[in-house]
Formats: C-alpha cells, sequence, structure tokens
C-alpha cells in the first residue's frame, strides 16, 4: 500500500505534469481531487501552468478559494515568474490585495531580480509602498548588487536618505573590504557610531561581516578597526570575526593581540573563537583563555566544553588544571562532574 507521503509526491507530480499539458486537462484532475489535495499541488499547479502561459497562472492564482492558497505558494510563483519576465512580475506582486500574500510575492520578485538585474531592481523598488515588505526589497538589492559591483552598490546607497541609506550602506559596505577597506571602515565605524532608532541589529551584523573580510587579507588592521569601534554588540562582533578567521591561520598571533585588550565583553567575544579552534590541538592554552573570560556563564561555559574535549585524551592533565583554576568551590564542583 502506497504511503500518505509517496501519495502525496506522486500527486504534485502528477498535477505538475498535467497543468504544463492542457487547461481543459488540468481542469478535469483538479476536479477529482480533495481539499487536502489541491492545497498540497496548488504550487506545482501553478509551476506547471507558468512554464507555458504566466498570464494564465495569474488568473489561476486569484481564482482560487483562499484556502488553497498559501503564502508558500506565491512566493514560489513569484520566483518563477520573475525569472521569466520580472517586471510583469513585479506588477502583479503590488496587485495583491491581501498584506501576507503581496508581502510573500514582493520577497519571491526581489530574490531573483536583484540577482539578474539590480539596477532595474532598485528602480522598481522606488514604487513599493512604505512598510516590511520595503525594507526586505532594500535588503535584498543592496546585498546582490554588493556582490555583483560593490562600487556602483555603494554609490547607489549613498543616494537614498534616512533609515534606508543605513540600511543599505549596512548590507553593501562589507563588500567593499576586499578593496578599500580604510574608507568602507571609517564609514561604517561612523554609521555605527550614530545608528539611527531600530538599525543597531544591522550594524551588528555589518560590523562583523565586514571585519571577517578584512581579517581574511589583514588581521591585524581589522583588528585595529574593530577594536576602535564604539563599545557594544558591533566592537564585540567585529573582534570576534577577527579572532575567527585570525585563529584559523595563526593562533598564537591571535593569543598574543588578545593580551593586548581590556577585559571586557568585547574581549569575550574574541577569546571564544580562540578556545574552539585549539580545544583540540591545545587544551591547555584553551583553558587557560577560558578561564580569563570575565563573563562567568560564558567563562564556566568554554570551561566545561574545554573539559569535555581534554578528558577523552588526557584525563588526569584535565583534573589538575581544573584543580589548580582560580574558581568559586562551587563552580569547581560543578565542573568536576564532567569526569564522573
Amino acid at each position: 500500500m502506497m504511503s500518505t507521503t509517496r501519495r502525496s509526491d506522486a500527486n504534485i507530480q502528477a498535477m505538475y505534469q498535467v497543468a504544463w499539458t492542457s487547461p481543459e486537462l488540468l481542469r478535469e484532475q483538479v476536479g477529482k481531487l480533495s481539499e487536502r489535495e489541491k492545497i498540497q499541488t496548488s504550487g506545482a499547479v501553478l509551476r506547471g501552468i507558468f512554464d507555458t502561459d504566466p498570464a494564465a497562472a495569474e488568473a489561476y492564482f486569484l481564482a482560487l478559494p483562499e484556502s488553497q492558497r498559501n503564502t508558500g505558494t506565491v512566493s514560489e510563483m513569484m520566483r518563477s515568474y520573475s525569472d521569466r519576465d520580472p517586471k510583469k512580475a513585479f506588477d502583479f506582486a503590488i496587485s495583491l490585495e491581501n498584506p501576507q500574500e503581496q508581502a510573500s510575492a514582493i520577497s519571491g520578485v526581489f530574490g531573483n531580480w536583484s540577482r539578474g538585474d539590480p539596477e532595474a531592481a532598485a528602480d522598481g523598488w522606488k514604487q513599493l509602498p512604505a512598510g516590511e515588505s520595503r525594507l526586505s526589497a532594500l535588503g535584498q538589492i543592496a546585498g546582490s548588487w554588493a556582490t555583483a559591483n560593490p562600487i556602483a552598490a555603494k554609490e547607489w546607497a549613498n543616494s537614498l536618505s534616512g533609515d534606508q541609506r543605513v540600511r543599505a550602506l549596512a548590507a553593501v559596505l562589507p563588500s567593499l573590504a576586499d578593496d578599500n577597506p580604510n574608507a568602507a571602515g571609517s564609514q561604517l565605524a561612523a554609521l555605527i557610531a550614530s545608528p539611527p532608532d531600530g538599525m543597531a541589529k544591522n550594524l551588528v551584523g555589518s560590523a562583523g561581516s565586514f571585519a571577517r573580510r578584512w581579517a581574511g587579507d589583514d588581521p591585524a588592521d581589522a583588528a585595529d578597526w574593530a577594536a576602535g569601534v564604539p563599545e557594544g554588540q558591533s566592537r564585540d562582533a567585529g573582534l570576534k570575526a577577527v579572532a575567527q578567521s585570525w585563529s584559523s591561520d595563526d593562533a598564537i598571533a591571535t593569543a598574543e593581540w588578545l593580551g593586548t585588550l581590556d577585559a571586557g565583553s568585547s574581549r569575550d567575544a574574541a577569546i571564544e573563537p580562540l578556545v574552539r579552534q585549539v580545544r583540540q590541538t591545545d587544551p591547555v592554552t584553551a583553558f587557560y583563555w577560558a578561564a580569563s573570560i570575565s563573563d562567568e556563564h560564558d567563562r564556566l561555559n568554554q570551561l566545561r566544553q574545554t573539559l569535555q574535549s581534554w578528558r577523552g585524551s588526557d584525563l588526569d592533565g584535565a583534573r589538575d588544571a581544573l584543580e589548580s583554576a582560580e574558581l568559586s568551590d562551587k563552580n569547581r564542583r560543578d565542573l568536576a562532574k564532567e569526569f564522573d
């Protein structure tokens, strides 16, 4: 007996072929499906129609009962549509009246359009109404354009104003770390120093991405940049990213650099990648640096993970390190459970 999953997969494949073949046959076969099967196969049907007649697919989707329409289906439909004709796909997306469907459709359109022709996508973006979909599409355009042509992407981002400019630059500036890190780093640091309301999270991610890319070429300069960022989550992200990149190539130099940092959340963030990097090969060094983390929760977590790794190769050494570590009796007892 065929399982429910296999029967569902067979229905989906069959309905795709039917939709691709004939509108008359499609109507006949849809009439034989249960409501559940209609929902399961609606995406496949739309893909099949789009392969031959996008306009018919638009009409088919709009004629579907709400129970057979979902945001996943419309997003998938728009990705296919934008491959063929992004402008028509865009026009259809913004014509949808259901806010959830419109948001999913816009996301599907700009996911492809921004990769294929970011400049045209940026022109289309101007027509979007204010809201989360507009902001999301802005990020899609900036990220794709920065990958293809970071200089042009930066010019476009700088032409924007207010929060939109900051959001676009946060996505674009990391791509300039390869060719012009000093100028890009100065601009990013200035944004971090005075972030608009609601933009701090975007800039944290940008700081990490920028520092990681720069550290791949020049970890010392990237480290200096990250350390100069105003105190906060962006600095933490930048220093952590530097340590991740640097420690994978030169753990000794990374450790020497860590020794120059002041105690605090940024130093803690940078220590953790080094501890993870050397835990298997040099548990003594990993334990030493883990023990120097200032945040108690993070310190105990890194010490515990180091002991878990160390006990398999040198149980006595791990026990001696724990015994001699400067810890409270309670913390020592808790960590000693790793040897039970």
